[in-house]
């Protein structure tokens, strides 16, 4: 209202994006599935009072996938220490991919809404989205049974800069041999 010349881009995810195939066609239709971890925008059909305020004020549809938006999340809690849902955090993952397009020079806002996240959700994701950069590795290993084995294997993760989060150690069940 205060400044009509801005344009607005929505991002859907794209397991959920029945605006991007409701505005092409322009008339509403229903998405297929609603399987996402954006479940704050995962509606499978646009509603009557809704679409019509889209089609006049969004200027395009833009889509994510879940693992673009987890990589969203992901940064957002690490680097700003905000707990954003998925659906809050679909901008920032649109912003991160490119998919917004030549923005260079323009100035962007993106909101940030939704800290709902089931907490074992976000535990998920964050490793996940660790993992996918690289920077978290969870793997199991297999010893001699030996004294001085398992002093051994820390310093050769060490060696490698290797930072020991949790260590389990198991030394029993039959998927072990005798002297392992």
């Amino acid at each position: 209202g205060l400044r009509p010349g801005t344009p607005i881009i929505g991002v859907q995810a794209e397991a959920c994006a029945p605006f991007v195939r409701s505005l092409e066609a322009g008339a509403i239709g229903a998405a297929e599935s609603a399987g996402t971890i954006a479940d704050g925008i995962a509606v499978k059909r646009p509603g009557q009072l809704t679409f019509p305020i889209v089609q006049q004020h969004v200027e395009r549809m833009v889509t994510v996938d879940d693992e673009e938006i987890a990589a969203a999340m992901t940064l957002l809690n690490e680097r700003q220490k905000l707990v954003v849902e998925g659906a809050g955090a679909a901008g920032v993952a649109a912003l991160m991919t490119g998919a917004l397009g030549d923005i260079a020079g323009k100035r962007v806002v993106v909101v940030l809404s939704g800290g709902n996240i089931n907490l074992l959700l976000l535990q998920g994701v964050m490793r996940h989205g660790l993992t996918a950069a690289g920077r978290y590795m969870r793997f199991a290993t297999r010893m001699p049974d030996r004294p001085g084995s398992l002093r051994q294997f820390p310093d050769v993760l060490t060696a490698e800069r290797v930072n020991i989060v949790d260590m389990f150690h198991h030394r029993d069940g039959t998927d072990l041999g005798v002297k392992d």
